[in-house]
């Protein structure tokens, strides 16, 4: 309920901010919510790219605390882990690198559930390989997203977010009603 009523209140105020936008400063507002790769040139790849490589090394250099935290927080304790400092580690990493990622396409939806997801089904708990599939697929479902929205229209070009939203959300609902294996009746 908290999310809903967060969601909500975020909406009316993103609405009113637009309102005073110009017509093409609106135009490219709505273009970056629906998910528009618009940051693609040199300069803002260059923008981004010291936050990308500091995230990434932060987050390869987590990986064995990656891999005590799917043991359990007990395991993991008695590992050694600092559960509370490397949770905020992590946290701090992960905002990084999406708002990079955000700041430059707009909110894609559905990229961060799926690929994890389908990641993990591939090749199940070794966090390393996780983690590198997980970017590969993210950016080949980015790619052909971009590739098809290009090619489905001639007069404009469909936001990426649009395509991968449409994709994503079916399996999303797919993984949520799925019954999880193992369970007994299965």
């Amino acid at each position: 309920m908290t999310g809903i009523a967060l969601s909500g209140c975020f909406s009316a105020v993103m609405v009113l901010m637009t309102l005073k936008l110009s017509p093409d400063n609106y135009q490219f507002v709505m273009n970056w919510l629906a998910g528009s790769m618009w940051g693609t040139s040199w300069p803002y790849i260059a923008m981004a790219l010291p936050w990308l490589i500091v995230g990434t090394l932060g987050i390869l250099s987590e990986l064995p605390v990656l891999s005590a935290f799917t043991l359990g927080d007990d395991a993991a304790q008695a590992l050694g882990v600092s559960l509370r400092r490397h949770r905020l580690i992590l946290m701090a990493l992960a905002a990084m690198l999406a708002g990079v990622s955000v700041a430059l396409s707009g909110a894609i939806s559905f990229v961060g559930l799926i690929t994890p997801n389908l990641a993990r089904q591939l090749v199940g708990s070794h966090q390393r390989y996780q983690l590198i599939l997980a970017g590969l697929l993210g950016s080949s479902l980015l790619l052909a997203a971009d590739t098809l929205g290009k090619l489905i229209t001639t007069t404009t070009e469909l936001p990426v977010g649009v395509l991968v939203a449409v994709i994503g959300a079916p399996y999303f609902i797919y993984v949520l009603v799925k019954k999880p294996t193992g369970t007994p009746g299965n």
